[in-house]
């Protein structure tokens, strides 16, 4: 009786000897592939010469800075940092060649507390400083109201301080008067007490916006670094050196097909007939 062994039964020994042979194939060329790899690892290191050090400067300013209407915050820190990544006065700051080629401004808002902080990198220590101080002046200038609406605030800031005047000299009025005061008295004191704090809040409101962002409400100076921020030297020295580990891979295993093309019986009439199909042989 002949005895059939099923695929299933041979499949784990052929495993095994497939998994074999791949470790006896890379083991014959493992000098090949350990030189190639730390090849690459050195040609990444080399490359991390010609990236420069940076420091960073950081400052940080409640933009949102509440007064007497809590319901309205100064300014919105997203507007801010639209204004820094869009406005051209800022790019040409990164530009300037006393900041250095690779100088940079990083807007960012902290989730916690919702400040508005400020990363700028340069060359040197004092560069980072003194881009961070002139992106402050920048922000100060740019957020502040000018000309025509500069004009336009200050009118409407003198027509409600008339307005609050006018408001406290009823209220003192009022107050110098006791004996004629009654109920209703009572209600338009209230009334007039309301009104003088929405004039308040009004002129508080309109002086923001002709001052616009200014020294007040920096929270943190821009910071003096001491070490440059870290670099990317491991990352790059791990990808080159993936970069080798993978072609002398790729080389191994590309010889060793060739070797088997060659050495299997009728491979040539098979080569021949894929480059017939293909167009590369008539």
């Amino acid at each position: 009786m002949t005895t059939h062994i099923s695929p299933a039964e041979n499949s784990p020994s052929e495993k095994e000897i497939d998994l074999l042979d791949i470790l006896v194939i890379i083991s014959a060329r493992i000098k090949f592939i350990v030189l190639l790899t730390l090849l690459g690892a050195f040609i990444g290191w080399l490359t991390t010469f010609g990236i420069p050090k940076l420091f960073n400067s950081t400052s940080a300013l409640n933009v949102e800075a509440f007064k007497q209407d809590e319901k309205y915050p100064k300014f919105k820190s997203e507007v801010i940092v639209s204004l820094i990544n869009n406005n051209q006065e800022f790019k040409d700051l990164t530009q300037d060649s006393r900041f250095g080629d690779f100088s940079k401004i990083t807007p960012s808002v902290s989730a916690k507390d919702r400040l508005l902080i400020i990363t700028t990198s340069a060359s040197t220590p004092s560069k980072a400083v003194e881009l961070n101080e002139k992106v402050l002046e920048t922000v100060y200038r740019l957020t502040a109201a000018q000309g025509t609406k500069a004009a336009q605030i200050d009118s409407i800031i003198e027509s409600e301080k008339n307005r609050l005047a006018q408001i406290s000299q009823t209220l003192l009025d009022v107050e110098k008067n006791k004996s004629a005061r009654s109920e209703i008295d009572a209600r338009l004191i209230n009334n007039l007490l309301n009104y003088k704090l929405e004039r308040e809040v009004s002129i508080a409101r309109l002086q923001d916006e002709l001052e616009g962002v200014t020294e007040n409400n920096i929270i943190q100076a821009p910071s003096v670094p001491t070490h440059p921020t870290p670099g990317k030297e491991k990352l790059n020295i791990a990808i080159y050196a993936g970069i080798g580990l993978f072609l002398a891979f790729f080389f191994t295993f590309f010889q060793f097909f060739i070797r088997s093309i060659r050495n299997t019986p009728g491979s040539k009439e098979k080569i021949d007939t894929i480059a017939k199909n293909i167009g590369l042989k008539k």
